[in-house]
């Protein structure tokens, strides 16, 4: 899982993809932010995974609760706030999830993004 992850960094934009396990064990000493929930290539369930940077904390969430709702027109507009915000350093992760989105809901969203490649 954790090569699968790693695979992962260069679609987000972020250098580091933590898995659950160990956003839990570093959150307190580095500020950890979820990115998305993935299946990745060969698995069918998804899990939560992070990266470790910073951001605006209740932009992000507005956002992330719009992106997992299928509301992406939503989700784009609170991205392009936070790729505007000069105190976010994953600004790639944003314009990276805002070209996804640009590429249209999946008609079996179900908050849950399905990697295709490793």
């Amino acid at each position: 899982m954790a090569s699968r992850l790693e695979g992962q960094s260069k679609n987000y934009g972020v250098r580091i993809i933590l898995g659950p396990k160990t956003a839990e064990y570093v959150k307190d000493k580095y500020d950890v932010i979820e990115l998305d929930n993935i299946a990745v290539k060969g698995k069918t369930e998804g899990i939560k995974i992070y990266t470790i940077g910073e951001t605006v904390k209740y932009k992000h969430e507005e956002y992330l609760k719009e992106y997992y709702r299928g509301n992406w027109k939503r989700a784009i507009e609170w991205a392009q706030e936070l790729i505007d915000d000069p105190k976010v350093i994953i600004k790639d992760y944003y314009h990276n999830m805002v070209e996804r989105m640009d590429k249209g809901l999946p008609a079996d969203w179900d908050g849950t993004f399905r990697a295709t490649s490793k």
